[in-house]
């Protein structure tokens, strides 16, 4: 086994590295360590990023028109279809079509209705004719933002109208807030006593959640079918097949 050493908690600003030392020095001894770690093909950088996320995304399908009083429930507000009339809910006329009828809809999710504002943050939209597709937002009607919000739907009470992903709560979707994350870089190059090791391990100064790898074969990337990466600790071990060979260079990019 090959263990590809530790990655440096090192701060640089203006140039200067402001741990110890003088950019000026060429014998400073964290600059030497640096040069060090890049002549043996073992480049580390240490960032911190915003994962932006990704929104939670449903879909509103309408087969026909819903029928007068029908309700569908989004979170805390209940929409409330109706030919004529009012409720004491958020009113939905049902239009000519139920394409018209979904112009209305997304009018009321998206809170620019005079019958009553809604509350939920998510924005609607008219996909086509027979769809209203709905997403996580900063406000109603705002713009479209990662999260997984508490939003449950419930399209049971609304004839010809249904959920692409059924009567659920929002946060069980594909969606996912923002957050502040670490990564981190490390390079190297695969060398026979690597191969002859079977595995190696890079490791990271945080305990990785997720991870990728990418090699290139003389600069022709390289697809993976029997080698293995997997997390273990703070590291990511990689066990050697017969993907890579001598002199093969791994990126691997780790994230907290």
């Amino acid at each position: 086994m090959t263990t590809i050493g530790t990655i440096q908690d090192r701060h640089f600003r203006g140039g200067a590295n402001l741990n110890e030392g003088s950019r000026n020095n060429p014998t400073d001894p964290i600059l030497e360590e640096i040069l060090t770690a890049v002549k043996t093909d073992m480049i580390a950088v240490e960032l911190a990023a915003t994962d932006i996320g990704s929104p939670a995304v449903a879909q509103l399908i309408f087969a026909g028109q819903p029928s007068d009083d029908d309700d569908l429930v989004i979170g805390a507000d209940t929409y409330t279809f109706q030919s004529a009339g009012t409720s004491s809910n958020i009113d939905v006329t049902i239009g000519g079509t139920a394409e018209a009828t979904i112009d209305n809809l997304v009018l009321a999710i998206n809170g620019t209705t005079p019958e009553g504002e809604s509350t939920e943050n998510l924005i609607a939209e008219k996909i086509g004719t027979t769809i209203c597709c709905i997403r996580s937002a900063d406000a109603p009607g705002g713009t479209a933002i990662g999260a997984d919000p508490d939003i449950a739907i419930d399209a049971s009470g609304a004839t010809n109208v249904s959920a692409d992903v059924g009567d659920v709560n929002m946060n069980t979707l594909a969606g996912k807030a923002a957050v502040q994350r670490q990564f981190a870089t490390a390079q190297l190059t695969i060398t026979t006593a690597m191969i002859t090791a079977t595995t190696v391990r890079v490791a990271f100064p945080f305990t990785p959640t997720m991870f990728h790898v990418t090699a290139l074969s003389s600069g022709v990337p390289v697809t993976f079918t029997a080698d293995a990466f997997a997390i273990d600790g703070d590291d990511i071990e990689i066990t050697l097949g017969t993907d890579l060979a001598n002199g093969d260079v791994v990126t691997v990019t780790a994230y907290e």
